[in-house]
C-alpha cells in the first residue's frame, strides 16, 4: 500500500512539474508581430505606419529599439530609413512596444515595382490560350 501511495505521488509531481514548464514556455514565446512603412527612425525609436483591423486605418505605432533590439540582415538601426517596408517582432509591457527583431521586407517593394513596370500581378487572371479561327468550309465534290 506504501509503494502505491509513493508512485502515486511521485506521478502527481511529474505531471504538475510538466504542467510549470509548459506555460513557462507560453510565456516566454509572448512576441507579437507588425508590418509597415518607417515614417521616422532614431536610434530610439522606429515609428511605423500600419493598417489597424480594429479601426479599419492607417495609424503610426512607436516600437522602442533597445541594445537587444536584433536586425535582420542589416547591421544596425542606422540602416533603416524612412518609407522602408519593415516587419517588427515586438513585446508589449505596460502599454509600450519594443523591437525585438527588425528586418526589411523587400518582397512588397519588389512586387510593386513589377506592378509599376506591367509586369503581370500574381494574382492576375491567366491569359485564355488563343484560339484558332475555324477552317473554311470544303469545297463540293465533284463527280
Amino acid at each position: 500500500m506504501g509503494r502505491s501511495l509513493t508512485n502515486f505521488l511521485l506521478g502527481v509531481g511529474l505531471v504538475l512539474n510538466l504542467a510549470v514548464v509548459a506555460f513557462g514556455q507560453e510565456e516566454a514565446n509572448n512576441d507579437l508581430y507588425a508590418f509597415g512603412s518607417a515614417v521616422t527612425v532614431s536610434p530610439e525609436a522606429i515609428v511605423l505606419s500600419e493598417y489597424d483591423y480594429d479601426t479599419d486605418a492607417e495609424v503610426q505605432v512607436t516600437y522602442a529599439v533597445t541594445p537587444g533590439t536584433k536586425f535582420e540582415e542589416m547591421a544596425s538601426i542606422q540602416d533603416v530609413k524612412a518609407n522602408d517596408y519593415l516587419e517588427i517582432e515586438y513585446t508589449e509591457a505596460d502599454g509600450k512596444r519594443t523591437a525585438t527583431l527588425v528586418a526589411k521586407d523587400n518582397s512588397f517593394m519588389e512586387d510593386s515595382e513589377d506592378n509599376a513596370a506591367g509586369a503581370p500581378a500574381d494574382d492576375a487572371p491567366a491569359a485564355a490560350p488563343a484560339v484558332e479561327a475555324p477552317a473554311a468550309p470544303a469545297a463540293p465534290a465533284q463527280p
